[in-house]
């Protein structure tokens, strides 16, 4: 009996308003875009492909957490594009022989995001940098602590596509319910 209870007091609770605010699907990310062209991200570094499997990690989060479509050059409204500029690794312990225990990894990229209508950037071009460690003995790798800094890269560059909230359109107070 007390189940039921729960679960309707659990779906009134989610059914009340929130914040005072309320907002559209997609109301972090500009109406005024519809397509995205994603160049392959160049790479300034020493440490050859890196920029292919971090342009398929950006290209996984705009299609999975954003309401843009990817489209090619010509038919876009915008082109985002980068450079990775830098690529660090750290020994962060060694054993008595001066084996690397524990790593890390340093990533850091330069993003433009322009819309090809007008030519003019959508964002300021901005820097992201991410970094994360493996440990050698546990089986952790170069490659999958890439993997996470790319994850982590490409969920910072989709937050930098996002509207501030202060200037969303989509985004208003409700009106007050005292009046």
């Amino acid at each position: 009996m007390r189940t039921p209870i729960l679960a309707l007091a659990a779906a009134a609770a989610f059914a009340l308003p929130g914040c005072g605010y309320t907002f559209h699907q997609n109301a972090f990310f500009r109406s005024d875009v519809k397509t995205i062209a994603l160049e392959i991200f160049d790479n300034d570094t020493f440490r050859r492909d890196l920029e292919f499997p971090l342009t398929e990690t950006i290209k996984d989060r705009i299609q999975s957490l954003t309401p843009y479509r990817l489209e090619t050059k010509e038919r876009a409204d915008t082109l985002l594009r980068g450079r990775i500029t830098a690529v660090r690794e750290h020994v962060i312990s060694e054993n008595k022989i001066d084996q690397p225990i524990e790593s890390s990894v340093s990533i850091e990229v330069r993003v433009e995001w322009i819309d090809l209508r007008s030519g003019k950037p959508l964002v300021t071009p901005f820097n992201v940098a991410d970094n994360s460690t493996f440990v050698l003995l546990l089986g952790g790798t170069r490659r999958a602590a890439q993997d996470d800094t790319f994850s982590d890269l490409a969920d910072e560059i989709i937050r930098k596509m996002e509207i501030p909230w202060d200037k969303n359109p989509d985004v208003r107070p409700e009106p007050s319910l005292a009046n």
